[in-house]
């Protein structure tokens, strides 16, 4: 079952108020260690902000801002937080000046070196680490020259070092038996349990992991957790104690996810893929796989993505899709070379020449298993190496060469002994019966197939206990999911009751200035755009009873449509306030007979109507229960858009009504140019325009109104068309 204490620490560590003093760095580390970054970024940068920090006080909170970015870095793979963490500690540096001893200057020394080692300029970063360590004992500082060893150890971990890795573990470890550290020996523990499981010292390595584990989750830092609980599942998958091993890599992916860190989130997906494929289980697996490249390939650094693509490769190899696996051991080897991984390099050359021995491609074959052995010598040996033999031995039995293919097959078997590797064992025990059997050595081959039996009997019972546990671990998983998903729940309510004043409180304040807004929007409507209209009208009207006798018949036509062109627009403008202002106010709810709303909507676009010769039928509407200006709108722009789409023939719009159990349809149809089936599902999206702007005049939002107008009343909205006949509008009204 999860361990719920991280994330209510999380949570609870989130709440408390930062007391603002000078002694601020515990409150912070704590929030760092508890995964709650943001939380400490926002407090370091209100007392930044609050200007009252002497010179060393703002290094020093630049160096905390600057360990959160690189911690945003390992976390979300955000590369770009490193350059900003770099020059948050530039400028902490700069503030000491060059009178500062260099002790003061350690600590920014070392996360600097940090931000090397993550962005991959390993040499610079050795450096700085090595120069820190040289500081730190001229200083006496024991912090120092911890940070500077682990970092050293790691970076030579990396290397493939393992003594010296060691050895600088094991100085750090003696530094802080006199100056303990707990987030420093967790690391040191880890440190030293991670080069031991190099060296295969298994049991060393789980002495030192079970103390990590036992140590972060008694001072609950998470982050620190998880990485302990990941080094033993790796432990536990190496004893083959697959059980075991899923507990800790479901429960650390859990956590990980609790604190949104996506690296250790990638970690763990691939480890858990690898266990379900050594389970045989190889549809999960690729499951796992594909989610970690998918999602979480940018905070993968190049190494672990090598070893993804080499774990997929695999997986395709097993299940017999060979062309896929070579396009995996491609690219295996390309990244593996760019960075000189010499391990992943050898063993890719091997993994090429045995899917090309797989398509009986014995002559490129031939090219990357000489390749493997070239790189092997120069790496040395390495559990690995013994799957090159086997391609080798395979070769010279494919070219019956006996003798060379015996001593390759026999070098296979001694490393699969030794490592018991219960494939090879089988695999390599068959290949050397068969081969004495070619050369027609009977009695050798009689004894390497009785020996192949065992090994199959073996082998059998393994698989079945493979695919038991696989069974077993599946149910326990779907349970644990079930339980998570419970407790999950339960913290959501409970954070949701925590939150809820805040949250009631900052929506408040959302919908005050929401309102303000509108309040102004209402303004500007009622004043800067109703008083030039009103002008308009004023002088329009001065105008009529000064020069209307001295019109003639036509010149005074038109000085009515100026009249009754200003006048719509002045009432279309308080329809307008009253719709962005009002909405659904039962005042302006009133009955209306849509045969009347109808009249007047031809009346306000009768000019349109006369000069295109449109012809409007509508039956005996029923009435409508709604704001009047809102149905004015609906019908509006809909009699607008038949008449602007007209085709070649006299425009024909007719107007419908059908009552319906809970609602009226009503429908409006035209004969005019219709709308493509490729359009109809952007056709009531705002701005979007399906004819050229010369040809149609028009912004676009006609048809949005209309599907907001509908849904406001409670309706729906569709069409049907056929390009060159005609569209018909179908919507609901309540009623």
């Amino acid at each position: 079952m999860l361990n719920s204490q991280f994330e209510q620490t999380n949570h609870l560590t989130a709440k408390q108020d930062f007391s603002g003093s000078s002694d601020y760095r515990e409150q912070i580390n704590h929030l760092i260690l508890t995964g709650a970054l943001k939380k400490a970024e926002t407090q370091i940068r209100a007392v930044i902000a609050l200007e009252r920090s002497s010179a060393s006080e703002r290094a020093s909170l630049l160096l905390y801002l600057s360990i959160i970015q690189i911690k945003y870095a390992e976390y979300y793979g955000a590369k770009e937080k490193l350059t900003i963490a770099k020059g948050l500690i530039e400028e902490a540096l700069a503030l000491f000046g060059t009178e500062v001893s260099e002790a003061i200057k350690l600590d920014y020394y070392i996360e600097l070196a940090k931000i090397y080692r993550l962005s991959e300029e390993f040499t610079r970063s050795i450096q700085l680490y090595k120069k820190t360590l040289q500081l730190s004992q001229v200083y006496h500082e024991a912090a120092g020259e911890t940070k500077a060893a682990l970092g050293l150890g790691k970076a030579a971990l990396e290397k493939g070092e393992i003594e010296e890795a060691l050895e600088f573990g094991f100085r750090a470890l003696k530094i802080l038996e006199n100056k303990p550290n707990d987030i420093l020996l967790i690391e040191t523990y880890n440190l030293i349990g991670r080069s031991y499981i190099k060296k295969r010292l298994l049991p060393k390595a789980k002495q030192y992991f079970k103390r990590a584990l036992s140590l972060s989750a008694a001072q609950r830092y998470i982050e620190a957790n998880i990485n302990s609980q990941k080094n033993i599942a790796v432990l536990h998958a190496m004893n083959n104690e697959y059980q075991e091993a899923m507990e800790y890599f479901l429960e650390a992916l859990e956590k990980s996810k609790i604190i949104k860190h996506r690296t250790h989130t990638a970690h763990c997906l691939i480890n858990i893929g690898t266990i379900h494929a050594h389970l045989l289980n190889f549809t999960e697996a690729l499951n796992r796989y594909s989610t970690a490249i998918a999602i979480y390939q940018d905070v993968l650094d190049i190494r672990n993505q090598v070893i993804l693509l080499n774990n997929i490769g695999n997986t395709y190899h097993t299940t017999k899709k060979y062309d896929t696996a070579l396009t995996y051991f491609s690219k295996v080897l390309a990244l593996a070379t760019k960075i000189e991984y010499r391990q992943m390099i050898a063993h890719a050359y091997s993994q090429l020449s045995k899917t090309y021995i797989a398509k009986e491609n014995f002559k490129n074959a031939t090219i990357y298993a000489l390749k493997s052995q070239e790189a092997y010598k120069v790496i040395g040996d390495s559990k690995e190496r013994h799957s090159n033999f086997m391609n080798l031995a395979q070769i010279a039995f494919a070219e019956q060469d006996f003798e060379k293919a015996i001593h390759w097959a026999n070098q296979c078997l001694e490393k699969a002994r030794l490592f018991k590797d219960n494939y090879y064992l089988l695999k390599s025990s068959k290949l050397i019966a068969d081969i004495h059997e070619a050369n027609d050595d009977f009695r050798q081959s009689s004894q390497y197939y009785k020996l192949y039996a065992s090994y199959q009997e073996e082998w059998y019972k393994d698989q079945k206990v493979r695919q038991t546990l696989d069974a077993e671990i599946r149910y326990a998983i779907k349970e644990k999911e079930k339980a998570i998903e419970v407790l999950r729940k339960e913290n959501e309510y409970n954070s949701l009751l925590i939150d809820q004043n805040e949250q009631m409180e900052a929506q408040n304040e959302k919908l005050r200035y929401i309102n303000e807004e509108l309040k102004q929007f209402a303004y500007v409507v009622s004043h800067d755009l109703k008083e030039p209209m009103r002008m308009i009208v004023s002088y329009t009207q001065l105008l009529e009873r000064k020069y209307l006798q001295n019109l003639d018949e036509e010149a005074a036509l038109y000085f009515g449509f100026v009249k009754d062109g200003a006048t719509r627009m002045n009432k279309l403008l308080r329809d307008l306030l009253e719709y962005a202002t009002i909405g659904r106010n039962e005042e302006n709810i009133i009955k209306n007979d849509m045969n009347d709303v109808v009249e007047e909507v031809i009346e306000n676009l009768l000019m349109k109507i006369e000069e295109t010769d449109t012809l409007i039928q509508y039956d005996d509407l029923p009435n409508i229960q709604a704001e009047k200006s809102l149905l004015m709108q609906l019908f509006q722009n809909l009699i607008s858009n038949a008449i602007k789409f007209r085709g070649t023939e006299t425009p024909y719009i007719i107007i419908r009504a059908k009552e319906e159990a809970d609602h009226i349809l009503f429908s409006v149809t035209d004969n005019g140019i219709g709308i493509g089936d490729q359009y109809q599902e952007r056709i009531f999206v705002m701005f979007q325009r399906l004819n050229n702007r010369k040809d149609y005049e028009g912004s676009g939002i006609g048809l949005s109104i209309c599907q907001k107008i509908v849904h406001k009343l409670g309706g729906r909205i569709w069409l049907k068309s056929k390009e060159g006949i005609g569209t018909t509008f179908y919507f609901t009204l309540s009623k």
